[in-house]
C-alpha cells in the first residue's frame, strides 16, 4: 500500500492519500505515520483519501479499528474526513468502521464522496474554531448522504511513506 502525506497550509489540514491494498499491518503503519505528520504540523484535522484503496480486513479487524486507534494514540477530538467513491463491494466495511467509531466516541469522523466537501468540513472557521472540532456528529449515525466507496486491487507491493513494509 502507498501512503503520500501532505499539508494543506491554508486550511491547516493534513492530507493522506492512500492506494493499493490495506491490511491490518498497513493500517497500523498508516496511523502511526499520520499521527507523526499531524503532530509535526500541530493540527487536529486530516483528510484521508481512500478512493484508490482495496481493504483486505476481516469483519473482526474492521470492528476492532476504533479500539486499535486508541491503543495507537489517536485522540478522540481529532477531526477526520474520509473521502471515498460511491460504489464498491467493500463499502460496507468503511461504513461499519464509521458507525463503530461513532459508538466508541470518535464523533468527529465523516465519510464524503466529494473531496471539496471534506475540506470544507475540516477547514476551521474564524469564530468557534475550538467548538467546531466537536460540533458535528458521526455521519453514519446521523444520516449518510454519500454512497459506499470504490476500492481497487491495483498494487501487489506494500509501501508506506517512502518505505516498504515487511510482513
Amino acid at each position: 500500500m502507498r501512503l503520500a502525506l501532505a499539508y494543506l497550509e491554508q486550511q491547516h489540514v493534513s492530507r493522506a492519500t492512500l492506494s493499493g491494498v490495506m491490511r491490518l499491518l498497513e493500517y497500523q503503519a498508516m496511523v502511526r505515520a499520520v499521527l507523526a505528520e499531524m503532530s509535526a504540523r500541530r493540527t487536529t484535522r486530516i483528510v484521508l483519501d481512500l478512493r484508490d484503496v482495496a481493504f483486505n480486513l476481516s469483519f473482526a479487524e474492521t470492528s476492532g479499528l476504533p479500539d486499535l486507534n486508541l491503543k495507537l494514540g489517536v485522540p478522540l477530538h481529532y477531526r477526520v474526513a474520509m473521502v471515498y467513491l460511491d460504489y464498491s463491494a467493500k463499502a460496507a466495511g468503511v461504513r461499519l468502521y464509521e458507525v463503530i467509531a461513532g459508538n466508541r466516541g470518535f464523533y468527529a469522523q465523516k465519510l464524503f464522496t466529494r473531496y471539496s466537501d471534506a475540506i470544507e468540513w475540516l477547514a476551521p472557521s474564524l469564530e468557534g474554531y475550538a467548538r467546531s472540532d466537536r460540533s458535528e456528529g458521526n455521519l453514519a449515525l446521523h444520516g449518510a448522504r454519500g454512497k459506499p466507496p470504490v476500492v481497487s486491487d491495483q498494487e501487489n507491493g506494500r509501501f508506506i511513506g517512502g518505505c516498504h513494509l515487511q510482513q
